[in-house]
C-alpha cells in the first residue's frame, strides 16, 4: 500500500499542465487541475496496485486514457458505472482508453424508472448492493437519513464480483471469491439532473462517498471531484463527521479549480 503524500493547492497550481494529452475533442468531464491531482497521486503508486474510479453516468474513458498516456505508473484501473447515456455516451469506453489490458469495467445492475403522467420519475427499480433480488425505491418521498454509525459502516466490497469485472478482451479481474482492494478511489459525483429528485441524488452521492472511504485500508486515499457543488461539498463533511464519531482519523487537502474555489478534496485514511 502506497503511503500517499497528498498534494497541496500550491503544488497543483505550480504544475505545468500544458503537455497533458487531455483533449476537448474527447467526451468527458475531467479537467486539467483534476488531472494534475490524479497524476500526482498515481505517480506515487506501484504498478500492482489498484485505482477504482466511480464516475456515475459519465465514464467515457477520458480519465482512464489520461492515466494510461500521462502517468508514470499504470496501476490496475477499475471503473464502476451503469454504462448508460443519461449524461454522457459511455459506449466507446474501451476504445477511448486505448483497449488497455489494465483497464476494467465494473457494470452496475440495470435500473428502470417508473414515470407519472407528467413524465416525472417517481420510482427506480434495481438490485441494491448486497441484495439478491430487485427492489423498488419510491422517489415521491425523501430517503431515510443514515445515522453516523450507519455512514461509518456502509461498505460495498462484498458486492464486487471480480469474475464479472472485465477488460476489453473479456478477461476477468479475478474470481468471485477475490476481493477488490482499491488503494486509490477517484470519485466523480454526477451533479447533472437526470430526472431524479434532488434529495435522492444527494443520498446517492453520500452513500458512495461513505462506502468509498470505508473500503479503504489505512493510507488509502479517496479523491472527491466536483466539490464546488454544495450537494457534494456538504456530503464530504457529513461523511467525515461520521468517521469522527467512531474515532477514525484522516488527512485532507483541498484543491481549487479554475475560478471556482475548492473543487477537489483528497482524503487519506490514517486509521
Amino acid at each position: 500500500m502506497t503511503d500517499f503524500v497528498l498534494p497541496s493547492n500550491a503544488d497543483i497550481e505550480a504544475i505545468d499542465k500544458s503537455g497533458y494529452t487531455l483533449s476537448s475533442d474527447d467526451a468527458g468531464l475531467v479537467v486539467d487541475y483534476q488531472a494534475a491531482v490524479i497524476k500526482t497521486l498515481i505517480d506515487q503508486m506501484d504498478a500492482d496496485e489498484t485505482v477504482h474510479i466511480r464516475s456515475t453516468f459519465q465514464s467515457t474513458g477520458k480519465t482512464e486514457k489520461f492515466i494510461v498516456n500521462d502517468c508514470t505508473t499504470i496501476p490496475t484501473i477499475v471503473t464502476t458505472d451503469a454504462w448508460g447515456d443519461a449524461v454522457l455516451d459511455t459506449s466507446t469506453f474501451f476504445t477511448m482508453s486505448g483497449n488497455h489490458d489494465k483497464v476494467f469495467k465494473h457494470i452496475l445492475p440495470n435500473a428502470s424508472a417508473g414515470k407519472n403522467d407528467d413524465d416525472e420519475t417517481i420510482s427506480i427499480t434495481t438490485t441494491l448492493p448486497g441484495d439478491s433480488s430487485e427492489s423498488t425505491l419510491d422517489l415521491t418521498s425523501d430517503p431515510s437519513a443514515m445515522n453516523s454509525a450507519q455512514m461509518a459502516s456502509l461498505n460495498f466490497k462484498s458486492t464486487y464480483d471480480l469474475s464479472e469485472i472485465k477488460n476489453h478482451a473479456d478477461t476477468a479481474l479475478g474470481t468471485d471469491s477475490d476481493e477488490l482492494g482499491a488503494d486509490l478511489i477517484l470519485y466523480f459525483p454526477n451533479v447533472i439532473n437526470v430526472g431524479v429528485p434532488d434529495a435522492w441524488m444527494k443520498d446517492y452521492i453520500l452513500n458512495l462517498m461513505c462506502a468509498g472511504f470505508n473500503e479503504l485500508a489505512v493510507n488509502g486515499t479517496l479523491v472527491v471531484m466536483n466539490a464546488m457543488y454544495s450537494k457534494v461539498n456538504t456530503s464530504v463533511w457529513t461523511m467525515l463527521s461520521a468517521q469522527d464519531s467512531v474515532g477514525r482519523t484522516y488527512e485532507t487537502s483541498q484543491i481549487n479549480g479554475t475560478d471556482v474555489g475548492v473543487d477537489v478534496i483528497c482524503i487519506k485514511r490514517l486509521s
